[in-house]
């Protein structure tokens, strides 16, 4: 292989030509030369033999046309040092010819043209055009010379003629800004003569003849091309000429002037299209008012996305692109020093001190050039307020974790992190598409998931999967799954989330500090500003202060309004990060917001209706301010929505930072909501982590209030025999408390709390304790007269107002009527029941048992009646999304079709019914669905 021709094999920029390995061979036969160049330009692809036959004889082959293409193949093998097949390989339905990236001269081309841009964009002119010409040099005559024309070849042969064209244009842009004018009319001539019809090579001439000095054949040149077009095409020139026509008139043109860089960093290839903001900010970019702030968090991809954009916007500023970055230790006139010793004015006397007269010199030398200015990292407004306004016709894009709003007339686009599905697109570009492949999708969503979406993370993570062959992205995710570690991981090289991260914190004060690193203890996706109060231990007003900076350096997030007002998040990354170094007065503050849930879920919680009574619970010892707990009375399902997730977050917490109390006193305090919302799971999870709390610490009061409440979920849900085991375990532990009189589950000792209740005449206690009574002699299999219970809870809870529990009540007698086919007293049910859901609303099928009062009107005959409530419990369980409900209505829904005779619809309602119960996991209801679709079944008629 010759010297001059590398490491390559094939060449196409000329004549089709091999090395042979002492030098270059030209390729004999046409019918060899066009199949070596298909696929060479099929290059790795499967090119079938039909498809070789027409690209060589077209619609016309001979019918020796596969002999001579076999014949071809073998010489061609012989030719490459390939005999036996292993690089140009025979695969049905064809062939296909194997190269690695350099085996062909486009390659270098590509290579060394790519190169060349960017070290011109970059500034660096004398490299541009030494990487330039060096990929011209590659060139030795047109493309594929000789090769017989066909539709593959004559089509690359124009595309690489073009990309030819374009990078010898682009290597006369950087001699023209090296101010080599005269050096280059003699190569322009030759080339506007060659492509006459080329605008771009027109105003290369204009431009190196008025930068010679030759202003008048400058402007004859105009003339020329003008009436050239006219003739030619019927066109005036375009705006590149007729600008470069105007400068020139005006003496303005780049004759005498400073060349103007071209800075910017190179796109990366990894970039993930954020379609919509880029769209967005490129339109403010071709606007009257081109000045944009890029703003996020560190590592969201402020840098690739100023970059990316100013690319895309390169036409609207041709004259030059400037770029500076900077650090929290630039004062704010460098940055306007820096633009000006771009432009060749030393440091020194000829250097204004001041940064207002610094910018005004940079302007005045610019003289109406229309530039693009891109400042990255900028640490706060005063570093870049000297440059406003930008001058006319100029564009300024900025990037900052600040949010800059105190720069007049400046756009603000804030960055967010990447959704899942983009995440995954970076995750896959940055390791490989065969590293990341689509079974593993679970384990790709779960490392941008621990990633928490910013682009730095996911690349980091990316390069690390690429780095090991032996690992699979479930490895990846299981490394990145450990909170303790993850910032450890997602380092590589000089890369690192951390320091990015931390470097926002730079200007950051003590207090700031304190309540950033306390946040980041917080497992809380949302939270309030009397957090941020409790935490620091202030007053609201500097609460929301130090919150306000927080946001403004993208440490912490808006998320919208509440019932108590702002809200706000916190990235996880940000908070692993701000909670890398904590003290122990951190985790005292920690308690006290802790005690802050307690309180407001008091609050909250006491306005609700419980048809089960409270335990007695530790107060807290900390209070948000009396207005927040006044909003979380007055609409406490609406304050519980808001904040359960929160709260919930918030039990696990106490759990673990071994604030037992508090664990077992949330958890009480939610069980009524999420009963209410049908969310099972969510309370039963609540509950056993309120039950591990109390049973590390020992308490005894809090184990038995966590196991009634656990029995009275598996209660509800028909799972009778968890009910009973936590009823003889809750027994046991409110046998060694001292709160008899509130026992919840065995009846020894609940009835001597319903006969006090009696001799009181307090209607709402006796409603609770003859209705627990019933309950728990039933769990435990005591005899007792469960339904005279149930009727007096009924008629004590109407005594007392409590009209949801008396629907409850009314519920279980009317099945116990029915079932003593006690008619006459069922009609009166369903009539008092009526009246409660007309006074009540609709909504109160849902929250009691919707679907089992249906039951009673199936029962008693009253199909219409029973399909209006049933359908209507339907309805609103799916608005709360309470499946367990919702499974309930269908099921007798199912139940009442049956009764009509109503197959199809039976069989969907149950249908419906099945997949939920199965989903829940429930044996029991899911045996009884399946049984009643069997039963539909063999009565259907046969066919």
């Amino acid at each position: 292989m010759s010297s001059h021709g590398g490491s390559m094999r094939f060449r196409i920029l000329g004549q089709l030509a091999i090395a042979d390995g002492s030098g270059w061979a030209g390729v004999s036969g046409s019918v060899a030369q066009s199949v070596l160049a298909t696929l060479l330009l099929r290059g790795n692809d499967v090119v079938s033999l039909d498809r070789i036959v027409d690209e060589i004889w077209g619609e016309c082959p001979p019918k020796t046309a596969a002999t001579q293409v076999h014949r071809a193949i073998m010489r061609l093998r012989r030719a490459i040092g390939d005999p036996d097949g292993q690089r140009l390989v025979t695969v049905a339905p064809g062939y296909r010819l194997t190269v690695d990236h350099g085996d062909v001269d486009t390659h270098r081309f590509a290579d060394l043209a790519r190169q060349g841009h960017a070290a011109k964009r970059a500034g660096q002119l004398d490299r541009a055009v030494e990487l330039l010409a060096a990929a011209l040099a590659l060139w030795r005559g047109p493309a594929l010379s000789g090769v017989p024309a066909s539709p593959l070849v004559a089509a690359e042969s124009d595309r690489l003629a073009e990309e030819r064209l374009t990078v010898w244009e682009a290597r006369v842009d950087a001699e023209l800004a090296r101010g080599r004018h005269a050096h280059l009319v003699g190569d322009l001539r030759r080339h506007v003569d060659e492509n006459p019809l080329r605008e771009q090579a027109w105003v290369q001439l204009m431009v190196a003849l008025d930068g010679s000095g030759r202003r008048a054949e400058a402007l004859s040149a105009y003339s020329e091309v003008s009436a050239l077009l006219a003739d030619e095409l019927g066109v005036e020139p375009g705006p590149d000429l007729q600008r470069t026509r105007q400068a020139i008139v005006a003496g303005s043109s780049t004759q005498g002037r400073a060349p103007l860089p071209h800075q910017l960093p190179v796109d990366l290839d990894s970039f993930v299209d954020r379609t919509e903001p880029l769209g967005t900010a490129a339109q403010w970019l071709a606007s009257t008012t081109p000045w944009i702030a890029v703003t996020g968090p560190g590592g969201v991809g402020k840098t690739a996305f100023a970059v990316r954009l100013a690319h895309r916007s390169r036409s609207l500023f041709p004259d030059g692109q400037f770029y500076a970055r900077l650090g929290a230790s630039a004062s704010g006139g460098s940055v306007v020093a820096r633009l000006l010793t771009t432009l060749g004015v030393p440091q020194g006397p000829d250097m204004p001190r001041e940064p207002d007269e610094q910018a005004a010199m940079f302007w005045e030398l610019l003289g109406g050039r229309r530039v693009l200015i891109v400042i990255d990292n900028v640490p706060d407004e005063s570093h870049v307020r000297p440059l406003l306004p930008v001058g006319e016709g100029c564009g300024l894009v900025l990037t900052s974790r600040r949010r800059l709003a105190g720069l007049d007339s400046l756009r603000s686009l804030p960055l967010a992190a990447l959704p899942a599905d983009a995440g995954v697109t970076l995750l896959r570009t940055v390791a490989g598409t065969s590293r990341v492949d689509p079974g593993d999708s679970p384990a790709a969503d779960d490392v941008v998931r621990c990633c928490g979406g910013l682009p730095l993370a996911i690349r980091i993570a990316g390069a690390r999967l690429a780095a090991r062959p032996n690992w699979t992205t479930a490895d990846l995710a299981r490394q990145l799954s450990d909170a303790r570690n993850r910032l450890d991981w997602l380092q590589l090289g000089d890369l690192e989330v951390r320091a990015s991260l931390v470097a926002g914190h730079a200007d950051l004060t003590d207090k700031h500090r304190v309540l950033l690193r306390r946040l980041g203890l917080l497992e809380t996706a949302e939270f309030a500003p009397w957090v941020a109060e409790a935490l620091v231990d202030t007053d609201t007003n500097h609460a929301e202060r130090l919150l306000d900076d927080l946001v403004e350096a993208h440490l912490v997030e808006p998320a919208g309004r509440g019932l108590s007002g702002p809200r706000y998040t916190m990235h996880d990354l940000v908070r692993l990060a701000a909670c890398e170094t904590v003290e122990e007065a951190d985790f005292h503050a920690v308690q006290r917001v802790l005690n802050g849930w307690l309180a407001l879920a008091v609050a909250a919680d006491d306005q609700l209706a419980h048809w089960v009574g409270l335990d007695p619970e530790p107060a807290p010892v900390w209070r948000p301010p009396a207005e927040l707990l006044a909003i979380a009375e007055a609409d406490p399902l609406r304050w519980f929505d808001e904040e359960h997730l929160a709260l919930l977050q918030a039990i696990r917490q106490a759990a673990e930072r071994g604030c037992a109390g508090v664990a077992w006193a949330l958890a009480q305090r939610v069980s009524t909501y999420l009963e209410t919302r049908g969310r099972y799971e969510e309370w039963r999870d609540a509950l056993m982590q309120g039950l591990s709390a109390a049973d590390e610490a020992g308490d005894r009061q809090g184990q038995a209030t966590m196991l009634g409440l656990l029995m009275q979920v598996d209660a509800i849900r028909d799972e009778h025999l968890g009910s009973l085991r936590y009823a003889v375990l809750c027994i046991a532990a409110y046998r060694e408390t001292s709160q008899a009189s509130v026992f919840r589950a065995a009846p020894p000792v609940v009835t001597p709390a319903l006969e006090e209740a009696r001799r009181q005449g307090d209607a709402v206690a006796v409603g609770f304790e003859a209705s627990r009574l019933a309950l728990a002699c039933r769990l435990v299999g005591e005899d007792c007269d469960y339904l005279g219970l149930l009727e007096e809870a009924r008629d004590a809870f109407r005594v007392g107002g409590i009209p949801l529990l008396e629907l409850w009540t009314l519920k279980n007698v009317g099945l116990v009527y029915c079932r003593s086919h006690r008619f006459d007293e069922v009609d009166e049910i369903m009539r008092r029941a009526q009246e409660i859901v007309k006074e009540l609303g609709e909504e109160a099928l849902t929250k009691y048992g919707g679907g089992d009062l249906a039951g009673v009107a199936v029962q008693y005959g009253r199909l219409d009646l029973a399909e209006r409530i049933a359908v209507e419990a339907v309805r609103q369980a799916r608005e709360v999304a309470d499946r367990w409900s919702e499974a309930r209505a269908l099921t007798t829904l199912g139940e009442i079709h049956t009764g009509r005779g109503d197959r199809r619809a039976a069989a969907d309602s149950y249908q419906q019914a099945l997949d939920i119960w199965r989903a829940l996991r429930h044996s029991r209801r899911t045996r009884h669905v399946e049984s009643a679709l069997e039963r539909l079944a063999l009565d259907a008629p046969s066919t």
